[in-house]
């Protein structure tokens, strides 16, 4: 196994991860709610926070460590390309989304939780912030999951450009001149390798 095949198999083990851990925790989050059960409620925070420490943020690390190992071995140039720059940005869009605003809000969240029992006023606070937790939350996966179809757009389109620039290397290159005047009806100005082999068959 290749290093190159390595660090595939780690990235895409790395995004499986961090987009379950996304949209796992969103499920989690707004089943335990509807129970309106304190304790269910903490219980699940609890597992957020955790699933958070040791899922989605290695995983986050991951991904960075064996994207640019990946794309520094393969020479992608990763700004140059516009789907592979704008994932980026959502990429990174997401994770100041999560640290700025998600992960206050749910460490406020357990707080309240743990602290207010089964009050009724004090639960409707609550919902208030897991609303405001939803909104973001949303906006964090699209830019999630819209980074990771930009960067599977962006690698077909990255195959497509090395195999315009292989082929326009190959027609400026002395054996492509040389094959176009052939078929030009031109004679060429020195044999090509096979011309030997060509010429025993005809």
């Amino acid at each position: 196994m290749s290093i190159l095949v390595l660090l595939r198999l780690v990235h895409f083990v790395a995004v499986v991860v961090f987009l379950g851990d996304i949209a796992v925790t969103a499920v989690w989050r707004l089943l335990a709610d509807r129970t309106r059960e304190p304790r269910v409620i903490v219980y699940a925070l609890r597992l957020v926070l955790f699933t958070d420490k040791y899922l989605l943020m290695p995983s986050v690390l991951v991904l960075v460590i064996t994207g640019f190992l990946s794309a520094y071995l393969q020479n992608i140039p990763l700004w140059s390309n516009p789907f592979y720059a704008v994932a980026q940005i959502l990429f990174m869009a997401s994770g100041v989304l999560w640290n700025l605003v998600l992960r206050p809000v749910q460490s406020r969240q357990l707080a309240l939780a743990e602290s207010l029992g089964a009050s009724e006023e004090h639960f409707a606070d609550y919902l208030l912030l897991t609303k405001k937790w939803l909104r973001w939350g949303i906006l964090t996966m699209v830019c999630a999951f819209g980074s990771m179809v930009l960067m599977v757009l962006g690698s077909e389109r990255g195959r497509g450009l090395v195999q315009s620039r292989d082929a326009q290397a190959l027609i400026a290159s002395p054996q492509g001149i040389q094959e176009r005047a052939h078929l030009q009806g031109q004679p060429r100005s020195s044999p090509v390798p096979g011309d030997d082999v060509v010429a025993l068959l005809e």
